[in-house]
């Protein structure tokens, strides 16, 4: 049992390190790049604001997951996986977003299951020594 819990916490990570990568990429893009607008339909901001929270959170998100992989304050990555999940969730399905087709909602299905599974994983208790 210790190592399918071990596999879905390494899982955690390695879904949300590049997740938070990208957010930060793409956040810095957006502060740095000719074109300042930033949008998306998924998250309840815009514009500057939005700038804002994708970069703080994406540092935050990275800061967790450092002092997750650590073994250190691991509630923290807890926290940060069940945010990203609940903000994709509303995005995707709360929201007046729409999908292109049937491909493009199940490619939204399987990434928000992906992010429940690896948020499921996060709050795992950590293996006793």
């Amino acid at each position: 049992m210790a190592i399918v819990i071990s596999a879905l916490r390494v899982y955690s990570y390695l879904v949300h390190l590049p997740l938070a990568l990208f957010l930060l990429g793409v956040s810095l893009v957006s502060m740095f790049g000719v074109s300042h607008t930033l949008q998306t339909s998924l998250l309840p901001w815009d514009g500057r604001t939005l700038r804002i929270w994708l970069f703080w959170s994406s540092l935050c998100g990275l800061a967790s997951l450092a002092l997750a992989v650590a073994g250190r304050v691991r509630f923290f990555f807890a926290l940060w996986a069940t945010a990203v999940l609940a903000m994709l969730f509303r995005g995707f399905f709360l929201t007046s977003h729409t999908f292109a087709d049937r491909a493009d909602f199940m490619n939204g299905v399987w990434v928000t299951l992906a992010l429940f599974v690896a948020a499921i994983a996060a709050w795992l208790p950590p293996r006793k020594r």
